[in-house]
């Protein structure tokens, strides 16, 4: 909540030097994606693999970079899921295959 209220005030602040149309529009698309991947992967991770021994320090390298993974394996399969027709009606049900079983009904 504090992060949204903070980054809102920000782009308000700044909406005339900001390009709402960059990055953050750009992962703000994509975020489904990346939370869904996050959530699946870093749920299937054992936990003495995550708890690291209890050193905290090698806790949050290993789950930075476990983050960074998801993120480029989430924005990889996001690209094969709206590129093909029969993943993302599958997936996010819309595309070409969506409009054809919607003009057939």
């Amino acid at each position: 909540f504090c992060g949204i209220v903070v980054l809102t005030n920000i782009a308000k602040k700044y909406e005339s030097v900001l390009d709402y149309k960059g990055l953050l529009s750009w992962l703000g698309k994509h975020s489904l994606e990346i939370y869904l991947i996050h959530f699946f992967i870093l749920s299937a991770m054992p936990k003495y693999i995550i708890d690291c021994d209890g050193v905290i320090l090698l806790q949050i390298i290993l789950l930075l970079f476990l983050s960074g993974c998801c993120i480029a394996i989430s924005l990889a399969a996001a690209l094969i899921i709206h590129q093909n027709s029969i993943f993302s009606f599958v997936f996010l049900g819309k595309g070409k295959l969506f409009k054809q079983l919607l003009s057939k009904l």
